[in-house]
């Protein structure tokens, strides 16, 4: 909760409290004082819309943690989750940041590589308008122009995510249980299943393109024109063979081989595919010719098993240059590049021919319809025409042709609507010549969607981004009769910003809509006329979603969404050759005299064990290794341990011989000294250790002797080391002089290498070389523990130290995308970073890129920063500031509040700020005020509010701010359920203010003024108000019923505020008291009786605080209660617990509940009368009732639920007397006194308690 050492109710002059300065400021201090729900007067922000705006990362993620252990139990009475509270103009505070982030990024990084020393160094592109698109959807930008749309809808998918009925497995979760949480799927998890020898820059390419969901299956196509299926395989609808085999994950069907998908459109029962050389495919139901050919079935076969479950072309289409096909249940539809139609199948009046004049043999009943069946198809000539897009109902054909035309074939005939721009109901057209209007908005429509029989709810997308749509009340084959011709389309989506304009659409049979934006985000709602709810889920938080699928019933929906980062990282191929390159003296030599230092060098620093000599002086000349010369020219090493002399064919001024024993460990070979000689032998080392072959032919003849014939010609370093590598694992190594001379004990195992190979690929295996190893055995042998590496892991390594390539090393890896590959490439990472191995950690870093993703960012941005990998924490860096909604996920909070440090923030706000970084930003630094640390702000806000205010307002030209205190607009895009109470307020999602919905006159704030407006203290929390935090403990919301009768307000200036019970925590149930100082005729009662004679005690003798208004529940008729004056005396004003009134006589009553009990209160409890200022309410009651009948007081009660069981009673009548009407005595009127009232209290007393315990029920497994 906020400190409550700081004042909660202080403002400065433009309405900004202590939550907001705190908010604004860069330190991390004072988080606790700052109230997450407080809202600033101007704008509306919060304080993490303030923090998120202004990029403090870290700071908005304590806040939350802060939010989370302390207040997000109680956020239920706040209004919902702090991430959800919305500004004036709709916001949350992820949407601002990312409508900021898209403002203020006008750069964008091109590449991202190491330098020789890898140092991290990013490329950025600063001209926007050279940027290529695909670089900009990385950081989810919006498209701006018709290229940028189409590019982002033929963009495809990396994840798949369904959810919802799965009863025929179509949700392919290889299940039927129904899914209430998306499950997701990635390509590659398809990829690898059907097991696809891609390689793996190709897999890489292949996204999903396209998802159809219908009742009995789903079908979803991939860039690479594969067609996958998964669902009920009844009526041949899966076109995978069968009939009886359902598929409950997806499955390859059908792959164009030489051609490319156009089109696909299926119906629940058959499917219709166009390729590009304009063939059509069919298969499933064809039990009224709607394939386009007849399938071979036994007569006896039933309608519902004439199918052809295997893909077939339609002949009669051929060389037709089809362009758009279509299809519904009983029917099929295609249209050719000259806008000819062809339609077939079940003829229900939707192909727009003459009805017949009398019945045939082929026709059909269907849905109480009288058909007949259309083999060869009618064809309908609209070449005068150019169709846009044709959508087939069983009932309706649509034809949508350029102009905004729309041709309905249906009910035997053919009619033509133009379809206007939707418009909002409350639309008035102005006279655009005495009014500034702006640039037309476009009409043209882009889409259609329809999914009802009759044709109903049909709905259009324009190219604005709005959406329209018809909505008829019945259903019926005649409603396109009664149409006029211009169609009254309603508006159903109004993109009130860019970034809100809709991308694809899916409409349901009874007119609900589920759609997703340009920026990826997924809305839904429930039919016509009803607000649109936005789709939350950790799965939705990143990526962007470009396609939606649902069945007819809205039952099962699909969303495709793409999250894969593009970054372009390079990265250059290891070379083992600029490794071992080092021990050759001519690379690492520039003249004749560093060449003989070469020669010098202590053996230690290369662990020379081969040197060669003068003949005659016995001076050293050169240096190389035993292991690498054997592995090159073994023929010349067999010779000088034979102790032979070597001489070079065609050459006999250079001779070898070996002057130490074979087995010595070090070797000295003499070679005659001469000018050729020295030339020569250089050459041939550095051969043996670069592969760089001499350029002169005499030399390269001379080479080709001395080593063998196939390794000069085809073999390199690398191919020998792998080969050395294969006979070390199946010990089949010759010479015991060559096997591997160091042992690595490992965590479950024992690994056996060379040290020179290791120690020159390593540099922690070269510091070991020069420590002279760090153990040594009983047998003299070197070896190295590392007891905390698995061998799995450490195997890579000896793979790469020995020459393999990286997709040799990790073949089976580097294509598999699950959670079990990357905790490998993890694991192997932390390895190469304790080893020094440069070259394989830049490999694994742009291996692990591939696997980023919003479940796995965090992860990979812990390690990243842990084993100083800078491009992955870069890229990982880029990725969490585009889809910043992860740093607050349920599933990585305690990832971050566990292992992100100063470091991992300052990497994130540092990228985030050269995303944003302009040429203007050190001008825009010095004009922001929270910038200036010289300033003590929060020191002089508190202690010297009239300085504070002169530093953001001239004291020369002071003004008057205004602010309009009234409720700031709701969205209609309701992110939650609304709370169900009576006698309340309704919550919302704005903190202060607006909190009432009441509309507050209009103030002025000076810069005198210390205090805010009363309507921002009415909520704020007090140290006294104890009732609240009962009722909190209490965890119980009470089921209700919201009063039909309006709130009355008033425009008037109030001269004295209204007592309102300060609790936050209330929110639930806040009792409204009326202002005693008011008249009534400008403050109305807000349920005012018809009568004016009360049956209590007069409002003159019951203090102010103490009157609530009631409340009229109009179920519960003839259940009342009595409220008395000694009872009122006796209460404390406190939010009435389920308090509701239900009056059915025209006066106005009072009532109030008792104090919470221990013990259960009475279902009907007496009150006794109120006997004060008696006199004066009986002459009052006599004169507002004369000349009118009597009529009885009744007794209200309010139930509190029977929680233990016992049967619910009624008590006995008080011994007090009662008050009739006229002020007398009337004992006959006791608290119940018919029957009827009995059973009808017990039958309330029994529901309620049943309708709370399910209400509470339900909060807590919400809360669980």
């Amino acid at each position: 909760m906020p400190n409550k050492k700081h004042d909660d109710n202080k403002r400065d002059v433009f309405g900004r409290d202590l939550s907001y300065f705190l908010s604004s400021l860069p330190t991390l201090s004072h988080l606790k004082a700052i109230d997450p729900y407080s809202q600033e007067l101007e704008s509306g922000y919060t304080p993490f819309h303030i923090i998120l705006r202004e990029g403090y990362l870290q700071k908005s993620f304590k806040l939350f943690k802060h939010w989370k252990e302390e207040i997000e139990y109680l956020s239920h009475k706040y209004g919902g989750h702090v991430l959800n509270q919305t500004d004036r103009e709709g916001l949350t505070p992820l949407e601002l940041y990312n409508v900021e982030l898209r403002r203020k990024m006008i750069r964008y990084p091109r590449s991202l590589s190491y330098s020789v020393d890898y140092i991290p160094s990013i490329e950025w592109d600063d001209k926007p308008q050279d940027i290529p698109w695909y670089e900009k959807t990385n950081f989810l930008a919006i498209p701006h122009n018709k290229a940028d749309y189409d590019a982002l809808n033929e963009m495809g998918g990396t994840h798949l995510l369904t959810i919802g009925s799965n009863i025929h497995s179509q949700l392919g979760t290889g299940t039927k249980d129904n899914r209430k949480k998306f499950f997701q799927l990635d390509i590659n998890q398809i990829i690898k299943n059907q097991g696809n020898t891609t390689s793996s820059h190709r897999k890489r390419s292949i996204k999903f393109k396209d998802i159809y969901m219908m009742r009995y299956h789903s079908i979803f196509t991939t860039t690479n024109n594969e067609i996958y299926v998964c669902g009920n395989a009844a009526r041949g609808r899966l076109g995978n063979g069968t009939t009886t085999k359902d598929e409950i994950t997806y499955s390859k069907i059908f792959h164009l081989n030489n051609t490319s998908l156009i089109c696909l459109v299926t119906s629940d029962h058959h499917t219709l595919l166009l390729d590009d050389q304009s063939d059509v495919y069919s298969w499933g139901w064809n039990g009224y010719s709607q394939l386009g050919y007849s399938t071979k079935v036994p007569e006896e076969t039933i309608l519902e098993n004439i199918c052809a479950p295997i893909p077939k072309r339609i002949s009669f289409l051929e060389n037709k240059h089809i362009v758009k096909i279509a299809c519904s249940k009983v029917h099929s539809c295609a249209v050719s590049k000259d806008n000819v139609v062809y339609i077939w199948g079940l003829n229900l009046g939707q192909m727009g021919n003459a009805k017949p004049s009398h019945p045939t043999s082929k026709s059909i009943t269907y849905k109480s319809h009288t058909g007949y069946i259309v083999a060869n198809p009618i064809v309908i000539n609209m070449s005068h025409l150019t169709i846009e897009q044709v959508i087939c109902t069983e009932f309706v054909t649509f034809i949508r042709s350029q102009g905004n035309t729309l041709h309905v074939l249906t009910n035997y005939s053919t009619k033509t609507f133009r379809v206007p721009l939707p418009r909002a109901r409350t639309f008035q057209e102005i006279d655009v010549f005495n009014h500034f209007t702006p640039r037309e908005i476009s009409s043209n429509v882009i889409d259609m969607k329809c999914s009802n029989s009759f044709g109903n709810n049909v709905s259009f997308l324009y190219e604005c981004g709005r959406i329209g749509s018809i909505n008829i009340k019945n259903d019926s084959e005649n409603i396109w009769s009664k149409l006029p011709n211009t169609l009254p389309i309603s508006l159903t989506w109004t993109p009130n910003y860019e970034f809100r304009k809709c991308l694809d659409f899916q409409v349901g049979s009874n007119g609900n809509l589920l759609l997703c934006t340009i920026a990826g985000e997924v809305f839904t709602n429930n039919g016509p006329n009803t607000p649109f709810e936005k789709m939350y889920s950790n799965k939705l938080v990143s990526g962007r979603s470009i396609k939606v699928a649902c069945d007819s019933s809205m039952g099962s929906i699909a969303i495709i969404k793409e999250e894969e980062i593009n970054l372009n990282v390079i990265t250059s191929e290891s070379d083992i050759t600029h490794y071992f390159g080092r021990y050759s003296a001519i690379r690492t030599a520039t003249n004749e005299q560093e060449i003989r230092k070469h020669a010098t060098t202590d053996n230690a620093d290369g662990n020379f064990d081969v040197v060669f000599v003068n003949k005659k002086t016995g001076e050293p000349i050169l240096n190389c290794h035993k292991l690498i010369l054997n592995t090159c020219a073994p023929r010349f090493m067999q010779i000088m341990r034979n102790g032979e002399e070597y001489s070079i064919p065609n050459n006999d001024a250079i001779t070898f011989h070996l002057e130490s024993k074979p087995e010595a460990t070090e070797w000295y070979i003499s070679t005659d000294v001469s000018e050729g000689s020295n030339s020569f032998l250089q050459k041939f080392i550095h051969y043996i250790y670069t592969d760089e072959k001499p350029r002169d032919q005499r030399t390269s003849i001379s080479l080709l002797n001395i080593v063998d014939d196939y390794s000069y010609s085809t073999s390199k370093l690398s191919s020998r080391l792998q080969l050395l590598f294969s006979k070390m694992m199946t010990t089949k190594i010759d010479d015991s002089r060559f096997l591997p001379d160091l042992t690595i004990v490992l965590k479950n195992s024992k690994i056996h290498a060379h040290s020179l190979i290791l120690s020159t690929m390593s540099r922690f295996f070269s510091s070991c070389s020069r420590r002279e190893w760090s153990h040594i055995n009983e047998h003299e042998k070197k070896f190295i523990e590392l007891r905390h590496i698995k061998e799995q892991y450490f195997l890579p390594i000896v793979k790469y130290a020995y020459g393999f390539t990286f997709d040799e090393i990790f073949s089976n890896y580097s294509n598999d995308k699950n959670t079990e590959t990357l905790q490998f490439l993890l694991d192997v990472l932390e390895i190469a970073d304790e080893l020094c191995i440069e070259p394989l950690k830049v490999y694994l870093e742009k291996t692990i890129l591939e696997h980023i993703n919003g479940e796995s960012v965090i992860s990979i941005y812990i390690n990243s920063i842990r084993w100083n990998c800078k491009l992955l924490s870069h890229t990982c860096s880029f990725y969490i500031c585009t889809h910043v909604g992860v740093l607050f996920s349920k599933e990585n909070f305690e990832l971050i509040n566990q292992y992100f440090h100063n470091e991992h923030w300052h990497l994130l706000e540092s990228d985030l700020e050269q995303l944003k970084s302009s040429s203007l930003e050190p001008i825009s630094s010095l004009l922001t005020w929270y910038k200036d640390g010289n300033t003590k702000w929060i020191e002089l806000f508190e202690n010297n509010l009239e300085t504070f205010n002169e530093k953001f307002m001239s004291v020369e030209k002071p003004f008057n701010p205004v602010f309009d205190l009234r409720a700031p607009r709701i969205s209609k895009l309701n992110n939650r359920r609304r709370s169900s109470a009576i006698g309340t307020i309704p919550t919302r999602k704005y903190s202060h203010p607006s909190r009432d919905n009441k509309i507050l006159p209009e103030t002025s704030t000076t810069a005198s003024s210390l205090q805010p407006p009363t309507a921002w203290n009415d909520y704020t929390i007090t140290d006294k108000d104890s009732s609240a935090i009962e009722e909190t403990e209490e965890e119980f919301v009470t089921v209700v019923k919201r009063s039909k009768r309006k709130v009355s307000t008033s425009t008037q200036p109030i001269s004295t505020p209204p007592q309102i019970i300060e609790s936050r925590e209330a929110t639930v149930e806040i009792v409204i008291h009326e202002n005693p100082d008011l008249a009534k005729d400008a403050l109305p009662s807000l349920l005012e009786s018809k009568s004016t004679k009360p049956l209590t005690p007069t409002e003159n003798n019951i203090p102010a605080g103490k009157r609530p208004i009631q409340f009229k529940k109009n179920t519960q008729k003839e259940r009342r209660k009595h409220v008395t004056v000694e009872d009122i005396e006796k209460e404390t004003p406190r939010p009435i617990w389920g308090a509701t009134s239900l009056s059915q006589v025209n006066q106005r009553r009072k009532s109030t509940t008792s104090k919470k009990n221990t013990s259960l209160p009475s279902l009907l409890e007496s009150q006794k009368a109120d006997f004060k200022n008696k006199n004066k309410n009986k002459n009052k009651s006599i004169k507002n009732n004369e000349n009118k009948p009597p009529t009885k007081s009744h007794t209200e009660f309010v139930s509190h639920g029977n929680f233990g069981g016992i049967p619910p009673y009624i008590s006995r009548p008080s011994s007090s007397t009662n008050m009739n009407e006229n002020g007398t005595s009337d004992s006959s009127k006791d608290l119940v006194t018919k029957l009827e009232e009995k059973v009808a209290a017990q039958e309330f007393e029994k529901w309620f308690t049943e309708e709370s315990l399910r209400i509470q029920n339900n909060l807590k497994k919400k809360r669980s």
